[in-house]
């Protein structure tokens, strides 16, 4: 019996190129995109902490480190420390990062449309978040597709 090799697995999110290989217009455009998310997260992220810390009020939240209940800080800081690290993973076109921004924007909907008294999560940020994803699948879709097309390089 012919003894066949097992097929190499194939990445989850096909980004980085291997080294010394021209990226097709897309492919850049899919890494700004990126890049922009991960930006966002970024100022998300510093807004957050400066309201945790109390430099900043927000007229619902009030000073998040004396508010009560405590279940809305830790949800807040929660979020906040988790759109740092994804931020970081965008930034380095990692797929956890991908996998991690997607799990803020599903618990930003979850707490915006069950526990929309918290006052945690905006009508804008959940917008903003749909927009971003819709921007990132159809790019995604698109990168994808064009891997599919061209030979492997391997």
């Amino acid at each position: 019996m012919a003894r066949t090799s097992a097929p190499e697995p194939i990445d989850p999110i096909w980004i980085t190129p291997p080294p010394k290989q021209r990226l097709d217009p897309i492919e850049r455009w899919f890494i700004v995109v990126l890049r922009i998310i991960a930006l966002v997260l970024l100022v998300r992220a510093i807004h957050g902490w400066l309201l945790i810390v109390g430099i900043l009020e927000h007229p619902e939240l009030g000073r998040l480190l004396v508010a009560d209940p405590y279940v809305r800080f830790a949800l807040f800081g929660i979020l906040t420390v988790a759109s740092i690290i994804a931020c970081v993973g965008l930034w380095l076109l990692a797929p956890w990062g991908a996998v991690l921004w997607l799990v803020i924007v599903a618990a930003d909907a979850l707490i915006f449309f069950l526990l929309p008294n918290l006052g945690i999560v905006s009508i804008i940020i959940v917008l903003t978040n749909a927009g971003l994803v819709s921007i990132y699948l159809g790019m995604l879709l698109q990168v994808r597709r064009l891997s599919h097309e061209a030979p492997p390089l391997r």
